[in-house]
């Protein structure tokens, strides 16, 4: 995974970090972690040293400023060998997989051969826009573009030559649309997009076969500020705002969910009061980091190592409930601990996990030599495609499309199909048992709805920015009438949901889990009946007829603690990219965000790795790169607000300039309506990003 590319994201976390490291709030008396540098003389990072373990991560540049030699604090080496470029044209991992790529004199990958993906052919127009890319299994997307090099349709071929979609993106035609996507089409289901005379968008209509939903938000002229958002199901939230514009309360159809809202200063919230007047708070310590945070009253305290790792999670009232966790030096958990379990992980070269034990009872890993496949897991199998994407292992059997999407798993006598809409977003699940469930998502891609066959709502969330608040669970009689039931979500220092609670603060659902997440939640905890809630981990959804869980471009494995697709993005490096981009916008790095991304590095070369084996501290929220824990940094209602223009680094062309569309989708900021200018000419420019998962994808509305 390259952490790189998902700089642009990382940065906002890590401004919001440095500005609470100015801001002692209820500062506990925990040191935080520090960290000394040297540089040669061009000015470059040669070594980051850990002043707790006096362990260094070091940096070997040649004559020309490229990185030749990453080596982490286990002494773990990448090295990057170039032919007449400033992009490499071959990385190997410590683990010796070997990964080449052939790259033109504009600095465009036409070819790359990874140990896990395999080959990939990549074609260009004359504006070094991708045109079309090839996998391993030949399969094929062929995208076409308008005059402003916004795409219009990706076409996708499978290997036998014949079409197995084709998605169609419509500009300009919508009301007050201008400049703005109007229409994404799959041929089996639609998105559709409205604007108000302010830019904002005021409804999407999702529509599949006979199945129409449609969310509504109404914003305030003066200030722009989401005022009201209204639901398939009719429900309506409602925001409330200070005079600062800050919102301090959130109304479910007139019912209170998030109130008396306190923030950090300049910063996500710090406290609200629930619908059921359960208070949620959390506090900090001197560095900003999340030092303690309540679930249910109760004060949960999180300890941190020397080097910054999270060492235990305590409530203190449970004493049953007490983690500690141990890590190496990379930052990678290798022991986790409760009173009545342990559990220890082992690691390869380029951070493979090949052993487990629970309880002292081990289990290996094996993987194809050279390569990040894994093969086996104890006694049991697992076979891949050419991709890598996984085809069986011991109980399941996976089918992907010519997008690299998972679109069926067979397992236990159950077959589960999915859809997945032309933002990428999952939108439709049907299993053999009869089973269908429509999916709705806000424009940030948080889950908001859940719909039956014929789109009646099921359940809906809300959320407070990344933090999931409450969820409505829906019944309806044989004349259709219906009830609903609130429940509050209250999550821990990730915004991983860990605890739900009905209106008379009686706990109905909770998740104590291991650090991978492959712990069953307890779905009635007090016997007042099975509640179940599949969010998990940020930007996952649990489902249950394959034990994976759904994460937006990928499926996560907790069993595994891996993901059972390869890297989407692949792993063409470009190490100084991020920080060209930002020298070009006036922003100087300094050594804690330049260690940042530099650390970042040690999950380049793993294709399957999630969040480098740290989830404690990391989330990933699109499957694609891990970024800093700390749900909600960005708060406010969903579909709030205009969007900030998405600025990609000036002169990106080709892949470059589609990874960073594809990342403003995501994110939900809109790219500029024009391609950039051509950036002063430099000596050492940063390797070029690489492409998108499944072809480029048209930037989201403001």
């Amino acid at each position: 995974m390259n952490l790189n590319i998902s700089a642009a994201r990382t940065f906002a976390a890590a401004v919001s970090a440095f500005v609470a490291l100015a801001i002692p709030l209820a500062a506990s008396a925990q040191t935080p972690p520090t960290a000394s540098y040297e540089y040669d003389a061009m000015g470059r990072i040669t070594a980051i040293y850990d002043d707790a373990t006096y362990t260094a991560e070091r940096m070997e540049w040649d004559a020309l400023g490229r990185l030749v030699t990453h080596t982490n604090r286990l002494a773990e080496s990448t090295t990057y060998q170039y032919a007449g470029s400033a992009r490499p044209a071959h990385v190997v991992a410590p683990n010796g997989a070997h990964t080449a790529y052939v790259i033109d004199g504009l600095g465009l990958v036409h070819t790359e051969i990874s140990p896990d993906r395999g080959a990939m052919q990549i074609s260009y127009d004359a504006a070094g826009n991708p045109v079309s890319r090839v996998d391993a299994r030949g399969a094929r997307v062929e995208t076409t573009y308008d005059a402003l090099d916004r795409p219009t349709s990706n076409r996708y071929v499978r290997a036998d030559g014949s079409t197995e979609a084709t998605h169609v993106y419509t500009w300009d035609s919508a009301i007050n649309g201008i400049g703005r996507i109007a229409r994404i089409d799959t041929g089996t289901n639609a998105l559709e997009y409205e604007y108000d005379s302010g830019g904002h968008v005021a409804g999407r209509t999702y529509t599949r076969g006979s199945v129409v939903l449609r969310t509504r938000a109404y914003h305030n002229a003066a200030d722009g500020n989401l005022d009201v958002f209204s639901y398939p199901s009719d429900s309506v939230i409602t925001y409330h705002y200070d005079t600062s514009g800050r919102l301090i309360r959130v109304e479910w159809d007139g019912q209170p969910i998030a109130s008396n809202i306190e923030y950090v200063p300049f910063g996500p919230p710090l406290a609200y009061q629930l619908a059921n007047g359960i208070d949620h708070r959390r506090s900090h310590d001197s560095s900003g980091r999340v030092s303690a945070y309540t679930l249910v009253g109760e004060v949960v305290d999180i300890t941190y190592d020397a080097s910054g790792n999270i060492e235990q999670i305590a409530p203190q009232l449970d004493a049953d409930a007490n983690q500690t966790f141990q890590f190496d030096a990379a930052g990678r958990v290798t022991q986790y601990q409760e009173p009545a379990r342990t559990e220890e992980y082992s690691y390869d070269a380029n951070s493979n996990r090949i052993g487990r034990s629970v309880d002292w009872v081990g289990t290996d890993y094996n993987y194809a030599p050279f390569t990040n496949r894994l093969t086996a897991v104890g006694g049991a199998t697992l076979s891949h495609d050419p991709v890598g994407n996984r085809s069986t292992d011991a109980t399941r059997s996976y089918t992907h499309n010519a997008a690299g999407r998972l679109v069926e798993v067979r397992a236990g006598g159950v077959t589960a199909r999915y859809e997945y809409n032309g933002l990428g977003e999952r939108i439709y699940k049907q299993l053999d048992t009869g089973l269908v469930r429509h999916y709705m998502y806000d424009k940030a891609g948080h889950l908001i709805g859940e719909y039956d066959s014929n789109g009646r709502a099921l359940v809906e969330y809300a959320w407070l920015g990344d933090l999931p608040l409450a969820l409505q669970s829906y019944s309806y009689a044989p004349d259709n009438s219906r009830t609903a039931t609130l429940y509050a979500i209250e999550a821990d220092h990730l915004g991983t949901p860990r605890v739900l609670t009905d209106m008379a603060g009686q706990v109905r659902w909770r998740w104590h889990s291991a650090p991978f997440g492959d712990t069953a939640p307890n779905e009635d905890p007090v016997g007042l009946g099975a509640v179940t809630f599949n969010l998990r981990f940020p930007g996952q959804y649990h489902d249950a007829e394959s034990g994976l869980h759904y994460n937006y471009y990928r499926d996560y494995d907790p069993g595994t603690g891996r993901y059972v697709q390869s890297d989407p993005i692949g792993s063409v490096l470009y190490q100084d990219m991020a920080a060209e981009s930002l020298e070009r916008h006036g922003i100087v790095i300094g050594p804690e965000l330049a260690s940042l991304l530099y650390r970042a590095q040690l999950d380049l070369n793993h294709p399957y790795s999630y969040v480098n084996g740290n989830p404690l501290s990391y989330t990933d929220t699109y499957g694609l790169f891990p970024g800093i824990g700390g749900g909600g940094q960005d708060a406010g209602p969903q579909s709030c607000g205009p969007k900030k223009k998405c600025k990609p680094p000036i002169g990106l062309r080709g892949l470059a300039r589609a990874v960073w569309l594809v990342f403003c989708l995501a994110t939900g900021e809109e790219p500029p309506e024009t391609p950039p200018p051509p950036p002063p000419r430099r000596e050492t420019p940063g390797p070029a990003p690489p492409s998108p998962p499944g072809g480029p994808k048209p930037p989201p509305e403001k």
